[in-house]
């Protein structure tokens, strides 16, 4: 019984600490402008940090559950300066200003970043 409320005692607290731990690392945020069928809100801001995964699994970093967004669908990441988004092989695509990604493609504050039928811009931290 002990062990039992140790572990739930530990689960909290780690519920707790995580949030604060993605705040200190993130760089960028991506308002939503189209939320499609997912519980988001338009206008509000979602928290990216360098290797953010995006997608429908409940293991991505940032879930979002909707039809068109592929369970692993796509990869925001920070190298060599710039921000950097790409497309794990989701089947309605990424894009980015309309434009579709393969592989991968820099992002730049302003842009319009569309996975699946959700649309958002992103934003650098300034």
């Amino acid at each position: 019984m002990l062990y039992l409320f140790l572990m739930l005692v530990t689960m909290v607290a780690w519920r707790e600490l995580r949030p604060a731990a993605s705040e200190r690392r993130r760089r960028a945020t991506l308002e939503v402008l189209d939320p499609a069928r997912t519980t988001l809100s338009a206008g509000e801001q979602i928290a990216l940090y360098d290797g953010v995964s995006l997608g429908r699994d409940a293991a991505s970093d940032v879930r979002l559950d909707e039809d068109s967004v592929s369970a692993r669908h796509a990869l925001v990441r920070f190298e060599s300066g710039r921000w950097w988004v790409e497309d794990l092989g989701s089947t309605n695509g990424t894009f980015i200003n309309e434009a579709r990604v393969t592989g991968r493609a820099p992002l730049r504050d302003g842009d319009a970043l569309q996975v699946g039928r959700v649309t958002g811009r992103f934003r650098t931290r300034r």
